[in-house]
């Protein structure tokens, strides 16, 4: 399964590239030219990483990097500003509201590339097709299927249409087992109530 990319670029034809070099590198890529497409692009699937650039009509990418911290099922995104301003300040401050790296326009394809892959790796170690295993609860996101020791759990089919990378990202957003724990029971009973709906 391919990661999804959300490219947050006001000006097309850098946009355009950017969709272009990340398809060609084997992503999926969703766009927003402005603050408020952004943000409503922050929803289910949500994107594995965040390319923001810093002027955008409307806000700027420093708004939607605050925002995306505030809130538990985007904080673990990993952002990458991209961005005409290259002062020292303007990077740190870029780095302070949240984002895992700082590239300055003009850029090289193959340096972004490089940057993407090189946060992603940090940020989720693990492929996706790995089992998540916490104290004998189990995640399968190739089978889509939850069990305990090994006894399967039915989740209904809400539960198999979340995206394994988000299901991923939700146990793993959490440092402490007992919080993953707890997280992965309410991501359980927030399916099982979509079921019922």
């Amino acid at each position: 399964m391919s990661r999804r990319i959300l490219v947050v670029e006001d000006e097309a034809p850098i946009r355009d590239m950017l969709c272009f070099v990340l398809e060609q590198n084997g992503y999926q890529t969703s766009t927003a030219s402005d603050y408020d497409a952004a943000i409503n692009q922050l929803v289910e699937p949500y994107p594995d990483l965040a390319l923001l650039d810093w002027m955008l009509p409307g806000g700027s990418g420093i708004q939607i990097a605050k925002k995306m911290k505030q809130h538990d099922l985007t904080r673990a995104i990993p952002i990458i500003m991209i961005t005409a301003r290259g002062e020292e300040e303007d990077k740190v401050r870029g780095l302070e509201v949240g984002a895992d790296d700082y590239v300055t326009k003009p850029f090289s394809p193959k340096e972004l590339m490089a940057r993407i892959k090189a946060v992603i790796r940090r940020v989720a170690p693990t492929s996706l097709d790995e089992v998540i295993d916490v104290q004998g609860l189990k995640l399968d996101p190739v089978s889509h299927r939850v069990m305990v020791e090994e006894t399967p759990l039915d989740m209904g089919p809400r539960f198999s249409r979340v995206s394994p990378s988000t299901k991923s990202r939700r146990v793993r957003a959490c440092p402490h087992r007992t919080k993953i724990r707890f997280r992965l029971y309410r991501i359980f009973l927030l399916c099982r109530a979509g079921c019922d709906a």
